[in-house]
């Protein structure tokens, strides 16, 4: 992997600039959820929202390397902020009605590309040893960014849903003003393999069996991860009892814990436990969790309800950066942004199934169910990396 030359840019403004841009995506997705109780949103309907949202962020992945090679890294950034704008105008319109899952589908193009753009220029001016903390910390703008729209947008939805709305779209504007000063001095680092294809792209994962593996088990973490920060909230209203203040209160918990695992993971990662080992911890972690969540009801404390999504959060959205880490350091020099985005089409698999799961079983098993069962795919997962690796 090439390191940094001595005359790269800093790290730190792009570092800010692609969580911000991972603030802002997440949010954009995440805001039907939180407000459905408010706007009618079943769970059904936001299970196809988020699984439009999904499938098309997955078919955008695939050529994500060879966009980033052709236009930058910052050029991609502009985009996808545009694109939330839009999906973002889409949902004003949408209500509970059909239009949600265009707004789904819309959001997608931009939740595809903008973590292959990221990891594209970070990986470039990042020296080796310190890309465990450095892409944990831009990961943790997908926390920091949840915790903001859980909760803000309850109270604003409280008084009108259209308030939250264009909140984001406000975002999307400064994003975009953002994006375009930096780029000039960022993208030139990035540009020059627009002739990559599309198969020169899966190779990098084929050729590679430990990326195999790293892709096959973020399928069922992502989707332990997608169902928790979908779902949470009306899980707390329906199922456990709170209203609908206090349910987002509990996903801001779940939010606060996975900042605080992806920063705190990302150090362990970088000072004392390998990536793939942390990797196998947090698996544990998040199956243990999932199931207490399938036990949970309304008779459990608040305080014991805080816990357990607190920890939740930690180990279910402490992972990305580690794992994108690792993903970095296994590509072929000069093919980041080919091996991220081969490597997260199966955790886009994941945010898919998920909510398809929540929607299968809602009606027989409950969200409960979802929880039990995703997570015992997360202990089949350590299974797979627990075996010895390259």
């Amino acid at each position: 992997m090439r390191s940094p030359s001595p005359k790269s840019p800093p790290i730190l403004p792009a570092l800010a600039a692609m969580m911000a841009l991972q603030m802002l995506t997440i949010i954009a997705l995440l805001a039907p959820g939180v407000m459905a109780p408010r706007i009618g949103i079943d769970a059904v309907t936001l299970g196809l929202y988020a699984t439009a949202a999904c499938v098309v962020g997955m078919v955008t992945t695939f050529p994500s390397g060879m966009l980033v090679g052709r236009y930058g890294s910052f050029r991609m950034a502009t985009v996808c902020a545009v694109i939330v704008l839009c999906a973002t105008a889409v949902s004003t319109l949408a209500g509970a009605s059909a239009l949600l899952i265009a707004a789904g589908v819309i959001l997608g193009c931009a939740y595809g590309p903008e973590t292959p753009a990221s990891s594209a220029v970070l990986s470039r001016i990042t020296p080796a040893a310190l890309r465990p903390l450095v892409f944990s910390t831009r990961q943790s703008g997908n926390q920091i960014g949840a915790m903001l729209g859980s909760l803000a947008l309850p109270p604003l939805a409280a008084a009108d849903p259209i308030y939250g709305y264009v909140a984001i779209m406000i975002a999307a504007v400064a994003a975009v003003i953002a994006f375009e000063l930096l780029r000039p001095a960022y993208d030139p680092l990035v540009r020059g393999a627009a002739a990559v294809r599309l198969r020169d792209a899966l190779n990098v994962l084929w050729e590679n069996r430990d990326l195999q593996r790293l892709a096959a088990v973020s399928m069922p973490y992502s989707a332990l991860q997608v169902v928790l920060n979908t779902f949470l909230v009306i899980y707390g209203v329906g199922t456990l009892g709170l209203d609908l203040v206090a349910a987002g209160l509990l996903l801001a918990t779940a939010q606060g814990g996975g900042l605080i695992g992806r920063l705190g993971f990302g150090y362990v990662a970088t000072q004392y436990v390998s990536a793939w080992k942390t990797l196998i911890g947090l698996g544990l972690g998040m199956g243990v969790c999932a199931g207490l969540v399938a036990l949970a009801d309304a008779s459990w404390s608040w305080p014991l309800l805080l816990t357990v999504a607190f920890f939740f959060g930690v180990t279910a959205s402490g992972w990305n950066g580690v794992f994108l880490a690792e993903v970095a350091r296994l590509a072929p020099e000069g093919r980041v942004a080919e091996a991220t985005g081969a490597a997260l089409v199966p955790g886009f698999l994941g945010l898919v199934v998920g909510p398809l799961l929540v929607a299968a079983t809602a009606g027989v098993m409950g969200l409960a169910g979802a929880f039990a069962i995703l997570g015992a795919a997360s202990f089949a997962a350590v299974l797979l990396l627990a075996r010895p690796h390259r």
